[in-house]
């Protein structure tokens, strides 16, 4: 079976009231992914840096300008077996502030955006998360 590999760059978002901005996931073709709640973020482009990918993808799924606060040194590699072919992403996660929205537009540019909710941290586990964004949650809550 072939296999392929990406690099995808999220971010942990918070604003000023200490929320962590979530996204919910629309996917059918991927039952694992398809309405779970997930963190911004998507595939770093070629040439692209990691900032620029979260910064892109952040305005793309939720409207949202960021700040970079920190990179967490917790990366993770996801395995997803489709029929053709086995795809290994490459997942690096940094933590941002919301310095704004710059549209009060509700339709989002990505197609894969059902919903996008401010959340209190205490909540977000209690969510049908991605199990990668589970995992990257928990480091978060638990070291910074």
């Amino acid at each position: 079976m072939n296999t392929k590999r990406k690099t995808v760059i999220l971010g942990i978002i918070e604003n000023s009231q200490g929320q962590i901005l979530m996204t919910q996931r629309i996917d059918p073709k991927i039952q694992d992914a398809h309405m779970k709640w997930d963190i911004v973020g998507g595939t770093k482009r070629n040439k692209e840096s990691e900032i620029k990918t979260l910064k892109r993808e952040c305005i793309e799924e939720t409207g949202y300008q960021i700040t970079i606060n920190k990179k967490l040194s917790k990366k993770i590699t996801k395995r997803w077996n489709h029929t053709n072919y086995t795809l290994l992403v490459d997942i690096i996660c940094f933590y941002c502030k919301s310095i704004g929205k710059i549209s009060d537009k509700d339709k989002f540019q990505d197609k894969k955006i059902n919903q996008v909710k401010w959340k209190q941290k205490e909540e977000i586990l209690t969510l049908d998360l991605l199990s990668t964004t589970r995992e990257l949650i928990k480091y978060f809550l638990k070291n910074l």
